[in-house]
């Protein structure tokens, strides 16, 4: 039931930013969107995390988990970009 609320926690935080930056990203910079997504889904978790445990200690692990969230969000951000790059060459607009 916990992992409920960490994964809801992380996921709306996560959309929020993303509908508030949407008309910053095109379908050229989905790799941009990637990274920023996967930070604040850690924040977001982190959050949560901190609100249901009732400390700020667990902000500790945030200069970790940026650059985790940071380094997997570019991975799948670019594998993204190139698929659908592939994507648009073979069908038709």
């Amino acid at each position: 039931m916990m992992t409920l609320f960490y994964s809801l926690g992380g996921g709306l935080l996560c959309w929020a930013v993303l509908v508030l930056l949407r008309r910053l990203f095109t379908k050229n910079q989905i790799w941009l969107c990637s990274p920023v997504s996967a930070i604040f889904h850690n924040l977001g978790q982190l959050l949560v995390a901190a609100a249901l445990m009732g400390t700020w200690v667990v902000m500790a692990y945030l200069p970790y988990l940026v650059i985790a969230g940071a380094a997997s969000g570019l991975f799948t951000g670019l594998c993204a970009q190139f698929l659908i790059g592939r994507l648009d060459k073979i069908s038709p607009s």
